[in-house]
């Protein structure tokens, strides 16, 4: 499931050039840029390299793409279509995202129901309880050391920290992943007000 503000974008961009600025394409590009034409030689970043390449109708580093952005983001990010894994919004993993949950009313920003459903799995996916005033979802499964996971239809986890935890710890400065070789349980150092949990 991908994020609803995901969106895909024809980009073009100029191999020659120092700095590579992704430019959407539009339909009346080409009849106003130096680019698509063979004015391409007067191009201050094209001179340096066109006389190597025969005389053609547009510029050879002229270059395009197939992008994804965030739409609800004030500023646009464009990730190549071919690299997916490099953001959470191709899949569950965008509930997450903060813009994602100020912006839609689904996911762990639901307000807090107050009655427990009966046993129907649609209604218990999108519950959200008060237990003694901290929010907690249906969706999660908690463990004894205040942290959650989130198993996903594609065999994908999400781990986090219990509300409750969240609320003593205040603002965490940190977050260190522990590894180590071999099979083990996941680890993770928090540091909040200089002290590591």
């Amino acid at each position: 499931m991908r994020c609803p503000f995901l969106r895909e974008a024809q980009v073009k961009f100029c191999c020659a050039s120092e700095f590579r600025k992704m430019i959407v394409r539009s339909q009346g590009d080409e009849n106003n840029e130096r680019c698509s034409s063979p004015e391409y030689v007067t191009c201050p970043a094209a001179k340096q390299h066109y006389e190597e390449l025969p005389s053609q109708s547009h510029c050879p580093f002229l270059q395009g793409s197939l992008v994804q952005y965030c739409s609800a983001s004030s500023v646009y990010k464009y990730v190549p279509y071919s690299d997916p894994g490099l953001t959470c919004c191709g899949s569950s993993a965008h509930k997450y995202c903060d813009l994602f949950l100020s912006l839609s009313k689904s996911g762990p920003g639901l307000s807090p129901m107050p009655e427990v459903p009966e046993s129907n799995e649609e209604e218990i996916e999108s519950t959200v309880w008060l237990v003694d005033g901290i929010q907690t979802t249906a969706w999660h499964y908690y463990s004894a050391n205040h942290m959650w996971v989130d198993l996903d239809e594609d065999d994908t986890c999400h781990i986090g920290i219990d509300p409750f935890l969240a609320r003593v710890l205040g603002s965490v400065e940190r977050v260190t992943f522990a590894t180590s070789s071999g099979e083990h349980s996941p680890a993770v150092v928090l540091t909040a007000n200089g002290i590591d949990f």
